[in-house]
């Protein structure tokens, strides 16, 4: 619970910057010409947004599904867009094991930051795809329960590294709902 008032207030405070940094940029930006593939105002423009997901592992020799230690999470968001294809972004995503990987005696949790980079196919449709490509620094802790008593207990950073696929439906001018597999 603490983690998601922690996600919660940073999400506000990315939301309360990227409000008075688009009116401070918006306003200074008037008096000059917007360059080509640029937004009218020709600043850089921000967003922000919210996302659940998951994640699973395969056995090392790659036979079987991805339903080892099942992770759920939830996460926050900034983006910058560079110009109506570019755009870059700031994450921040929280992990914790599923129900059935904790009854298997497995306990983990994990928390992703990641900088990326992404590329708007078709920014002028109602729905564009896009791609993206990232990576970021996982800290992460995982223990190893036998009748209730820790067995194993473990903590590190590791790096991280994705690539995206995803499609943004531009509901207005300044709303984009969106879904991404990376």
């Amino acid at each position: 619970m603490k983690r998601l008032a922690t996600m919660c207030v940073f999400g506000v405070a990315v939301a309360a910057t990227g409000i008075a940094s688009a009116e401070t940029a918006g306003q200074a930006a008037k008096d000059q010409p917007a360059a080509e593939g640029s937004y009218p105002d020709g600043f850089l423009r921000p967003g922000f947004g919210a996302r659940v997901g998951g994640y699973g592992f395969r056995q090392a020799d790659g036979e079987g599904v991805w339903d080892n230690c099942r992770m759920n999470g939830v996460g926050v968001f900034g983006t910058l867009d560079l110009n109506r294809h570019v755009f870059g972004e700031v994450g921040l995503d929280f992990y914790s094991a599923a129900p059935e990987t904790n009854e298997q005696g497995l306990d983990r949790v994990s928390t992703h930051g990641t900088l990326g980079i992404g590329l708007r196919m078709l920014p002028d449709f109602i729905v564009s795809p896009y791609a993206e490509l990232g990576g970021g620094v996982e800290l992460t802790r995982i223990e190893a329960l036998q009748d209730g008593e820790t067995v194993m207990s473990h903590s590190g950073a590791y790096p991280v590294g994705y690539i995206g696929f995803g499609l943004e439906i531009n509901a207005t001018e300044n709303l984009k709902l969106g879904g991404a597999f990376r």
